[in-house]
């Protein structure tokens, strides 16, 4: 069933990540306001507000995405291997990520575009692992043991 999991978990992440922009566009709408004329952009040069508007959106997106790829696939699949599937989807993302930056910094070179795919995985990876040990509690206590009782005739 861990096979099954590796692609079920990579096939969530995609309804993830939309779920996650929307937690991207909440973050933004609270925080648009307080971040135009502050003293850490100016010290900055404005990037604190270029980093806070594209990178802490990818990476809250990340997040989510890898929240909700990880706890949905373990209420479909409840009896894989989850430390093997969340290397897997990491290793895959990972790799995705890593094509799509050498592209932009071959076309475009170092951008924020890199940046914000960088950080939409490293928090996806992140949660991913975050979220295992109770992915693995909650396994321990649904499955039925299967332990031998022998009668005693005493």
């Amino acid at each position: 069933m861990t096979w099954l999991a590796v692609i079920v978990m990579a096939l969530l992440t995609m309804p993830g990540f939309i779920i996650g922009r929307f937690g991207a566009m909440v973050y933004m709408f609270f925080i648009g306001g307080m971040l135009s004329d502050n003293l850490f952009n100016w010290v900055s040069g404005g990037w604190f507000e270029r980093a806070a508007f594209s990178v802490m959106p990818s990476a809250i997106q990340g997040a989510i995405g890898g929240a909700f790829a990880i706890w949905a696939c373990s209420k479909i699949l409840k009896s894989a291997n989850y430390e093997a599937a969340s290397y897997a989807v990491s290793a895959i993302c990972i790799v995705f990520t890593v094509i799509g930056v050498l592209g932009v910094l071959s076309q475009q070179g170092m951008s924020l575009d890199a940046i914000e795919m960088v950080s939409s995985t490293g928090a996806m990876v992140a949660v991913i692992f975050a979220m295992l040990p109770d992915v693995k509690r909650t396994q321990e206590r649904t499955t039925v043991s299967s332990v031998k009782v022998e009668p005693s005739f005493r």
